[in-house]
């Protein structure tokens, strides 16, 4: 194609472009609410589409056109250029046109939507004037008579029973007060008044030291001297100063161990027959009884950790009997030796410890097949099945009658019943310190049998009670009272490697319990720096009565508290205290 006919198609194209764009703006404007009357919709979209495609289609071509005829590159002849020029103003004062007809266009469409919008709202508006609000009043009515007529009675009923609910149990209560009254006055009281009239008239021969069980005898007589030393001596052991306490322990070792308890019993009565003819003139009520305790648990252990049979029963009973006639002088003589009637430090079990432990070791080393266990009353396969799972209940109570060289739960059981009636406070001790120093022995793996056999809590339970003894309740007593209880385990445990290693038994006797808490109660003053107070030897009882009472006297010009001591004899007037006969009625 030569240069003349592209301007000359070039110069058609433009033509009809313009010829278009005329046509296209010689059209009526037709709102757009309107065209359905006016032009139909097939001809208003073939119209723009056509129209629109022909104006894309020209000016392309016109640009393509100049293109070409720029790259041609050659001029064009004056009269072609004019035209163009003419042409090209003609287009853009179209497309002008074009645009400002839209515009109208587009605001025609946005006048009526937002008339549209406006008739939506007025008709929403009459509708909920017209026909949701009176519903929602109605609705509003008959709710509110509903509460009125329905709820607020109903309300108002509960309300009343709600501030009766408090009269009603107020007179509930009442009501089952006045008949716990009547019923215990009619019926409990009688009983009880009974029951407290033998306790406050008969108090005296059981609770606290018993006075009363030797008061009416005389005293003077040698049967009645003896019997209450034997007696005292058994309950001394566990620093019980009450006979009654004495007997029923005596009763429970009876009942676990025949043997034994008999034994005991008859080396006791030897070391104070003994005594009364060798040692006469002891000004000490206390030395004889100490020394007497210490017969009685010689008498004990030698009889549950050796076995001498014989075929003659006569016999047997005869060497026992024999034996121990021979054995409480021995130990008394022995305790003399140690601790002197002039002495005033406190002998503990020292004497029975060295007397016994030195024949054990004879006998041991020479004839080891005398030496048995500790005496135990269980027998039979369903004990062997208990005892070999840990038992809290037959450690302790094992372990309070091991003190004595017994392993039965009944025997126990007596000897805390007879603690219990000389003080509440040494049965208290007695049980914590067994069933700890117990759990504590199962869970570092001490055998179990041996465990439920009582052999791990017997010597805490002495140092726990003698602490209580010898020294004023006080905070340092119980820190110093614990350390000493860990240093008798440690101690305990020493001496039964030792015994084991020498005669093929793990016996302890009572000496780790001797070594802990025997350096306490030596008359030093760096005793004083652990905070604990001795109770002088003239004083001694037991916890109940070391605690005062204490009467507070406000005085009305400077209200400084005075602090008075109430005296033991009750010298004030309904003053209410602890006394050695009614040490439980504080």
């Amino acid at each position: 194609m030569n240069k003349n006919e592209s301007a000359q198609e070039a110069t058609d194209n433009l033509a009809a472009l313009i010829q278009d764009a005329k046509d296209f703006n010689t059209r009526p404007n037709v709102p757009v609410g309107n065209v359905n009357t006016q032009i139909g919709d097939d001809d208003v979209s073939a119209i723009s589409f056509q129209s629109s495609r022909s104006i894309k289609d020209k000016i392309r071509i016109v640009q393509d056109s100049s293109a070409s005829e720029a790259q041609i590159a050659q001029p064009a002849d004056v009269k072609g250029g004019e035209n163009n020029n003419k042409n090209l103003d003609e287009l853009r004062q179209t497309v002008e046109d074009w645009k400002s007809s839209s515009k109208k266009q587009w605001k025609g469409i946005q006048d009526s939507t937002n008339a549209a919008i406006g008739t939506v709202k007025s008709k929403s508006q009459e509708i909920i004037d017209d026909k949701i609000k009176p519903g929602w009043k109605k609705i509003e009515g008959a709710s509110k008579g509903l509460v009125d007529t329905k709820l607020k009675p109903l309300w108002e009923q509960s309300s009343g029973v709600a501030r009766g609910v408090p009269g009603q149990t107020k007179a509930v209560i009442l009501n089952v007060r006045d008949s716990s009254i009547q019923h215990y006055e009619t019926h409990l009281s009688p009983k009880l008044g009974v029951f407290r009239a033998f306790h406050e008239k008969n108090s005296k021969y059981y609770l606290g030291k018993a006075p009363g069980v030797f008061e009416t005898r005389d005293m003077t007589d040698m049967k009645y001297q003896l019997l209450e030393q034997v007696v005292l001596s058994i309950g001394m052991v566990l620093q019980c100063e009450n006979p009654t306490s004495g007997i029923i322990i005596f009763l429970g070792l009876l009942i676990g161990s025949p043997g034994v308890a008999i034994s005991a019993l008859l080396s006791l009565v030897a070391a104070l027959l003994f005594r009364r003819v060798y040692i006469p003139l002891i000004e000490s009520k206390m030395w004889p009884i100490r020394a007497g305790a210490n017969a009685f648990l010689a008498g004990a252990f030698m009889a549950s950790l050796t076995g001498i049979s014989n075929s003659n029963l006569i016999l047997g009973i005869l060497g026992k009997v024999i034996f121990c006639s021979i054995l409480g002088p021995t130990c008394l003589f022995v305790h003399c030796q140690l601790f002197p009637p002039s002495s005033s430090t406190p002998p503990l079990l020292w004497s029975f410890n060295l007397l016994v432990a030195v024949m054990l070791l004879g006998l041991g080393l020479r004839y080891p097949e005398i030496l048995t266990p500790l005496a135990s009353s269980t027998s039979g396969d369903d004990d062997a099945e208990y005892l070999e799972s840990f038992s809290i209940f037959s450690s302790t109570l094992c372990g309070i009658s091991g003190i004595f060289a017994i392993s039965n739960v009944w025997s126990g059981v007596f000897i805390l019943f007879g603690v219990s009636l000389c003080s509440r406070l040494f049965l208290a001790y007695l049980l914590l310190a067994t069933s700890i120093t117990s759990l504590l022995a199962a869970a570092v793996g001490m055998e179990t049998v041996n465990v439920n056999a009582g052999l791990a809590g017997s010597q805490a339970a002495l140092t726990a009670v003698t602490c209580a003894y010898y020294f004023e309740p006080s905070k340092h007593l119980l820190l110093v009272g614990t350390l000493t209880l860990i240093w008798t385990c440690i101690l305990e445990a020493a001496v039964a490697t030792v015994f084991y290693r020498l005669t093929g038994q793990a016996i302890t006797l009572t000496i780790g319990f001797c070594m802990a808490i025997f350096p306490l109660l030596l008359e030093r003053a760096d005793i004083e720096n652990f905070g604990l107070h001795r109770i002088p030897e003239e004083d001694l009882s037991f916890p109940e009565v070391y605690n005062v009472p204490i009467k507070l006297d406000m005085d009305e010009d400077d209200f400084d508290l005075v602090l008075d001591v109430v005296d033991e004899n009750g010298d004030e007037e309904g003053s209410n205290f602890a006394t050695e006969n009614t040490p439980l009625l504080v």
